[in-house]
């Protein structure tokens, strides 16, 4: 019997063709000018290494994904190495938003999968003019690329985009090139798809195998056997009743019934002709291997590499992503951010990279017990500056052996224990609400520009100057309604994911045995309801009445400047024009912002600790710096408040920091928050 494995691969075309190696591309082999092909067929590896095959599919689309979640950061650097966040920067909008058809994610996908599946990925710069920054990204398709020779200093004279007659010339400077080492040749990255050619080539025989089987079309799978010779009419009789009643896969298991003389041999295959079985699944394994992905993130559970889901998860950002990451990173810094004209550095944002994040309870807890740091070096771990006195090793009450405390209870308090614990928390909370300014930021310039957009066309529309402040007035009054919404839609969006850490922080130290209450609602609609009915009691309508009573202070202000002055209409919505491009869009719309990520997360904080049913308190915590109100910092010391009572700051009662039942006085730019512990 002929073997199986040899019948499969018979069936299937070789995937890749052998190359030459004298073929590969040398830049010392060419002259300048010489046109440079990829000698890699691109469309058998889209055909067969991608779209053909489940692992590699699944492999190219988890490192993609993982990629393009990563958000981006634009920072200015300064003398001394220190770096300055920017938040509104031409080069930021390029990068997410690169061109009118792609957002920043699926820029990055895509960039990610040619490069994975070609070995190559690029990137066109398109310029306005050659002494100006660039307006649009688009990305090249790989395999209508030819490069043109240079020399060996600049190895790349020209790329050539296109397919006959439309071919686009493009130079050196108008291109990012990415591409995988490749040791024979200079101009074109090694396909990792190509690597794995072998293993894909089995991996997709054994399925066609499989298919064959099913399909009935590949081999039989036994025989029927006559003691004597069988008519013409007989044979073709049984092989069609044979076809019909027990070919194909409906019809798998059934008995076959047979005449008298007639009987059933089985084929069966040999260990050794069932090897393919078993190097299909370890074909499996190589493809992963190959694009740097844990198998078991592919569905191979039989070759797992890592004791857990959550750990093949972390390696796979910190084997495939990251690297990716920071090669981008390098490739834009170098050859993008310089057509700024400035000293900008595109940085990658990994903060919000659930598979990386370390757990906030055992890296406080561990920093706390850790008597081998003095108290600056843990400043320092937690992104604080050094301290006058904290130079001295920490041997205080919170930090043990980590042996077993005596007492009575053996229950786990998470009551924070002294002032640099307070800190340490306090910096934690602060680093995840700075992740939602921006956006938040954004949504708010966004809303002023289409309040000054309306306001602008209120304008242009009245034709008695004495009824223009009533017309821009009511103008606004209509408009509060779009910053209700706006203010909701930042308090659940923010107060969620902070109420559900809150609760889950509270309930790891819960005590033992501790069930919560079971007529309570699970925590995220619990979350959700104290939210919702915080927003609509006393916040969401509030705090837009509020902007919007500020707003008409400051219009008024500028517009009675310019009756008096004498203007127009048109020259009034100039200045109009000018009040908000320098103060509404610019340090009004990020003190807005700030105010409200941090009051929601205050918030969300606050459900989240009502839901786990538990009876605490709450403290106070603020900023030591002189930023800070004095009524603040005087609050820092309220530490035994019921969880459902108010502290009173400054004579006012206040659920939570930021708490908009508050004054503006007291609530604006407000950056304290509060934790909380068991009665």
């Amino acid at each position: 019997m002929r073997n199986p494995f040899r019948i499969v691969k018979g069936l299937i075309d070789q995937l890749f063709a052998q190359q030459n190696v004298s073929q590969q591309a040398s830049i010392v082999m060419l002259e300048p000018g010489d046109p440079v092909s990829n000698a890699s067929n691109y469309e058998e590896l889209v055909k067969q290494g991608y779209a053909g095959n489940v692992y590699s599919f699944a492999s190219i689309g988890l490192v993609d994904k993982a990629v393009s979640a990563v958000p981006w950061k634009l920072f200015q650097k300064k003398t001394g190495g220190d770096r300055v966040e920017l938040f509104d920067h031409p080069l930021l909008k390029l990068i997410n938003r690169p061109n009118p058809q792609m957002g920043r994610s699926q820029f990055f996908e895509w960039l990610t999968g040619y490069y994975e599946i070609s070995g190559n990925a690029y990137i066109y710069i398109n310029r306005p003019r050659e002494d100006e920054p660039p307006t649009e990204l688009y990305l090249l398709r790989p395999d209508l690329i030819e490069i043109i020779a240079g020399t060996v200093i600049n190895p790349v004279q020209k790329y050539l985009y296109g397919n006959s007659p439309n071919i686009t010339k493009y130079d050196p400077e108008d291109i990012i090139q990415f591409k995988v080492f490749n040791p024979i040749d200079d101009f074109y990255g090694q396909s990792p798809a190509e690597v794995s050619a072998k293993s894909l080539d089995q991996n997709n025989g054994s399925k066609n195998w499989n298919l064959a089987l099913l399909q009935n079309k590949c081999k039989p799978s036994g025989a029927v056997s006559a003691k004597s010779n069988l008519s013409e009419p007989q044979f073709n009789r049984l092989k069609e009743s044979i076809k019909k009643n027990y070919g194909g896969e409906n019809n798998v298991g059934n008995p076959m019934l047979l005449e008298g003389d007639m009987s059933w041999i089985p084929f069966s295959m040999s260990p050794s002709e069932m090897d393919w079985s078993g190097s299909a699944k370890m074909s499996a394994k190589e493809i992963g291997i190959a694009q740097n992905v844990p198998p078991e993130l592919i569905g191979d559970s039989e070759n797992k590499t890592y004791s857990n889901y959550g750990e093949a998860r972390k390696a796979l950002y910190e084997e495939k992503a990251i690297p990716l990451l920071e090669y981008y990173k390098t490739e834009l810094n170098e050859f993008l951010a310089p057509m700024f004209g400035e000293l900008l550095e595109l940085d990658y944002d990994i903060s919000k990279i659930d598979a990386l994040q370390e757990d906030e309870n055992k890296r406080w807890d561990r920093l706390n017990k850790a008597k081998f740091l003095t108290k600056n070096e843990k400043r320092v771990a937690v992104g604080y500056d050094d301290r006058d006195d904290g130079d001295e090793y920490d041997d205080g009450a919170a930090i043990d052996d980590g042996e077993e405390n005596s007492g009575d209870s053996d229950e786990k308090s998470f009551q924070l224990a002294d002032q640099e614990a307070k800190e340490i928390y306090y910096n934690a909370v602060e680093t995840k609400r700075n992740d939602f300014v921006p956006s938040v930021n954004k949504q708010v310039v966004k809303r002023f520009d289409a309040e000054l957009k309306m306001l602008l066309d209120v304008m242009s529309k009245t034709a008695v100057l004495s009824g223009l402040m009533d017309n821009v007035d009511a103008a606004l009054d209509e408009h509060v309604g779009q910053w209700t919404k706006l203010i909701t839609a930042i308090g659940k969006a923010v107060g969620e994911p902070f109420g559900l850490d809150s609760f889950n922080e509270i309930m790891k130290n819960a005590p033992k045995g501790y069930n919560r209450p079971s007529e309570m609602k699970g925590p995220e609609f619990f979350i959700e309801d104290e939210l919702d009915y915080y927003i609509r009691s006393r916040s969401g309508e509030k705090i837009a009445n509020d902007i919007n009573r500020t707003t008409k202070t400051q219009i008024r202000v500028q517009l009675a400047e310019g009756v008096s002055a004498g203007e127009s209409i048109p020259k009034l919505s100039k200045r109009l024009s000018e009040l908000y491009a320098d103060n509404m869009t610019k340090s009004r719309a990020t003190k807005i912002a700030r105010t409200e990520v941090i009051r929601a997360s205050n918030a969300g904080s606050q459900a989240g600790a009502m839901a786990t049913g538990l009876a605490l308190m709450k403290e106070w915590i603020s900023t030591a710096d002189t930023r800070t109100r004095d009524a603040h910092q005087d609050s820092a010391h309220i530490s035994d408040v019921k969880l459902d009572e108010d502290f009173m700051v400054d004579g006012e009662p206040l659920a939570f920091p930021g708490d908009a039942k508050g004054s503006p006085g007291n609530v604006i730019n407000c950056r304290c928050t509060h934790a909380f512990y068991p009665v």
